[in-house]
Order: structure tokens, then sequence, then C-alpha cells
């Protein structure tokens, strides 16, 4: 599985004295270009067109929809006939003017503004899914990430220990004494909407201010969720929108 978003270096000094680990540093950095290892349609995935219907079953016009299909584990491709969930959205008539839809199993439904193209899509065995978005002309216009551990404890941990200060413990008690982790580049602010919530802002080389929300809940089986928009300033309220259509799929803390 790759993963785009939050990417640990692991730039740590290790000292194996009878045993005892002694790690100077360790750097986790945030999402941003240069983005490696891009999924090839056709072999990684494929592009089918789809249809969208709301929770009464009628047809969202006007937008373009397609379904990313993934292998499974046997390498098999996954079946385009399967009926699709409905497309629940507060977005207006007027954002979803300037976006597409797509759907891929363990994404749900993802929305990015119109025209972009798919980057990298993967879903894994334990149901960790990562799918990456950049605008037609490349992730200097424009970039989306989503990144879903539902089950990976250790990686569930990973993720969250940067943002969450109650995580260490929990990742020190799973691997042994780390060092707590230093983020790059320093966000530009962060706020803590409730316990399971982060949202943060920051800037990357070759890319535009990036917005982050990032949850890990673990009122019931842990797991952690993040999304990225990266959309120039120009196009600021369709960043927000953005932000909030995926801020809502994921469960109100403590609902799990």
């Amino acid at each position: 599985m790759f993963r785009y978003v939050h990417r640990p270096l692991l730039a740590v000094a290790l000292l194996l004295i009878s045993g005892l680990v002694v790690a100077a540093t360790r750097e986790n950095t945030l999402g941003g270009p240069p983005f490696r290892d891009p999924s090839v349609q056709g072999e990684d995935y494929r592009l089918v067109p789809a249809v969208a219907k709301d929770a009464t079953g009628k047809v969202i016009p006007g937008v373009t929809v397609q379904r990313i299909l993934l292998k499974d584990m046997e390498g098999e491709w996954e079946s385009a006939d399967e009926k699709l969930p409905p497309f629940k959205s507060t977005l207006t008539p007027d954002v979803l003017a300037r976006v597409q839809l797509f759907f891929a199993s363990g994404g749900g439904w993802m929305v990015t503004p119109r025209g972009w193209k798919v980057y990298a899509a993967g879903f894994g065995v334990d149901g960790t899914s990562s799918f990456l978005f950049t605008a037609a002309s490349g992730p200097a216009q424009g970039w989306l990430s989503t990144y879903d551990i539902p089950a990976c404890l250790g990686c569930i941990y990973d993720a969250a220990d940067m943002f969450f200060p109650q995580v260490h413990a929990m990742r020190e008690d799973m691997v042994g004494p780390t060092p707590r982790p230093a983020i790059l580049p320093r966000p530009k602010s962060m706020t803590r909407p409730d316990k399971c919530t982060v949202l943060l802002r920051y800037d990357t080389p070759d890319s535009p201010p990036v917005r982050e929300a990032a949850t890990f809940d673990a009122s019931g089986d842990p797991f952690w969720h993040s999304i990225d928009v990266a959309i120039p300033d120009a196009d600021a309220a369709l960043a927000d929108a953005l932000m909030l259509y995926y801020r809502q799929q994921v469960p109100r803390c403590g609902t799990r």
C-alpha cells in the first residue's frame, strides 16, 4: 500500500547497546509533490463510466461519474456490475457544476474538481485504502488525497502519532520506546474541533496551499482517516466545500 500523506521519513539514528534502542530524531512529513509510484490505468486500476443517484433513486444530472475498479488479492478485477450506494451530500448545485465524482470500493464516493485525474489508487488486504488525484496539468495546480486505515493498529498509531499526543504512549506499548515525531513542514494553523479531529493548513513546494482534516477515533475499534485538499487560493470556496463534504463522510467522534 502506497502512502501519500504523513510519510514517515524515519531519519533515525539507532544505537543498539545490549538490546537498548536509542533514537535521535523521527520526522513525519506532510503530503505534497513530488509524488512517487503512480498507478497505471489498465494495470493497477480501471475507469468505467457510472451513474450517481441520490437517496431517492433520482439520477444526479450534469456530473461526470466514473468508477475506479481495482484487483482483488487473487489479481482478479472486481465487477463493474455491482450496484452503487446513493451519493449523499450537501453540495450545492453551483458546486456540483464544478466537480466530478469517483466511486471505489474502500474509498466510497470521492469528489474532485472537474477535469482532475487519478494519480494513484490502492486498496490493501486489511482494508487500508489510498487514493490520490491531481489537476490535469499536474499537482502544482492542485491535488487531493484520501487515506483510510480501518484495521492495521500499528499503521493507525503511526499515522496519528504526530497529531494526537495520547497516541504516542499507545504506539510505544506496541513497538517500544520511540522519539516523539516532528511535523514537517510546520503547519500554518492547527485546530481541534473535537477530540478526534485535527484541522490544519500548510504550504509545501510546487503545490497550492493545503488543507487537511485528520481523524483518529479510538472510542470503538480504532480507525484513521485523512483528507488533503490543495487548490489555489482563487478557488478557496471550492476547497472549503470539498473539505466539508469529506468531513461529513466520517462518523462523528465517538459514534463508530
